[in-house]
């Protein structure tokens, strides 16, 4: 990397960056407060391809490989699993500063009592054009193709007329119909992400994405109206900015929004270089989010040459910290970047990469 100094936005390029920011205000202050239908991790920024697949390969490095857990309310009776894992790749193009990128995701989600159960599975490629000096920009355009899965077991649930007057009785036959009990469908999703990169030190990301492009019905039962499931649109705005002295400053903010519900996560944290004068990576990045209307999120993250891990908790302050006594979810996230290109075909790679 060159040591250079802070440099503030072309015009051009602020005027963008405050039009977007308006449009973003516009969209949160024209609903009201809620969850989406979809699974989420506190740490979205951890899960790139969930997050937008245009970042499908974005990258400085080869391969990429993460993987995310998160449990959730494990206080309260009826927990929440989550777990997923990606890979992804990126391709440069000889004589420019272009990529592709291709990936892979699997996605798994556990609730209820009657292990209502969701498994997605994604493939997503996305082109990154990057413009040239120290001031460079990378523009990126993605899409991706998704299976999802849904079933759940109701043989663990409990019904009214299994009540015998005295006690529950679960021998009692129990009349409710179940047209089936999973069902299956393909849909797609698109993404922008843009990326500005200030004196070859500073970054800033602004990006979204919509998935559910085609509308699929949930129904599990045949009398079952208004089913579909609802477009998901995010917007985000993520950055790392140097301070010298082996410091950064890490701004968060992430805006979700499915069928009129939405949910804001506010945040920062702060990097810490422990090796400053070494060329291997070695950082801790601490910081704190907060969901709003549910949860702070404390967070740390540790990076060491091509490996991170961070380890993130929900302080739930939701009406529900009355049955989860504040506690609400533990994360746990690792990243690893793989080379496998000589240093002779690594002439036109472009770095820096937020997403890691």
């Amino acid at each position: 990397m060159v040591n250079g100094q802070w440099s503030v936005f072309p015009k051009t390029n602020t005027l963008n960056l405050l039009r977007f920011l308006i449009l973003i205000i516009s969209i949160i202050l024209s609903d009201s407060y809620c969850y989406g239908q979809d699974l989420h991790f506190s740490q979205y920024y951890r899960t790139p391809i969930f997050l937008n697949p245009a970042n499908t390969g974005a990258m400085e490095e080869d391969v990429r490989v993460m993987a995310i857990a998160r449990n959730q309310w494990a206080t309260i009776p009826v927990n929440y699993n989550s777990i997923g894992i990606s890979a992804d790749m990126n391709f440069p193009f000889k004589l420019t500063k272009d990529k592709f990128g291709v990936g892979i995701q699997i996605l798994a989600d556990r609730a209820g009592d009657s292990k209502f159960t969701t498994f997605q599975a994604t493939g997503s490629g996305a082109y990154h054009l990057v413009t040239s000096g120290r001031n460079f920009m990378i523009l990126s355009i993605g899409a991706n193709v998704n299976y999802i899965q849904r079933s759940y077991n109701p043989e663990l649930l409990k019904f009214p007329e299994q009540f015998n007057g005295d006690y529950f009785d679960p021998s009692l036959p129990v009349t409710e119909q179940f047209d089936r009990l999973n069902l299956g469908f393909f849909d797609f999703g698109l993404g922008l992400n843009y990326q500005q990169v200030i004196q070859e030190r500073h970054i800033l990301a602004i990006g979204s994405s919509m998935q559910h492009l085609l509308s699929s019905e949930q129904n599990f039962l045949r009398k079952s109206t208004n089913t579909l499931l609802q477009n998901r649109i995010n917007l985000y705005i993520n950055g790392e900015f140097k301070l010298g002295k082996g410091y950064s400053l890490i701004p968060l903010f992430f805006y979700q929004h499915q069928d009129k519900k939405y949910e804001i996560v506010l945040g920062g944290g702060l990097g810490i270089n422990l090796a400053p004068k070494s060329n291997e990576r070695n950082k801790i990045k601490l910081g704190l989010g907060y969901r709003a209307g549910d949860a702070l999120i404390p967070w740390v993250q540790y990076e060491i040459k091509r490996s991170s891990f961070q380890l993130s908790y929900d302080l739930n302050n939701s009406p529900l910290q009355i049955a989860s006594n504040s506690y609400g979810g533990l994360e746990l996230s690792y990243g690893f970047l793989l080379r496998t290109r000589d240093q002779r075909e690594r002439y036109y790679d472009f770095c820096p990469f937020i997403w890691f």
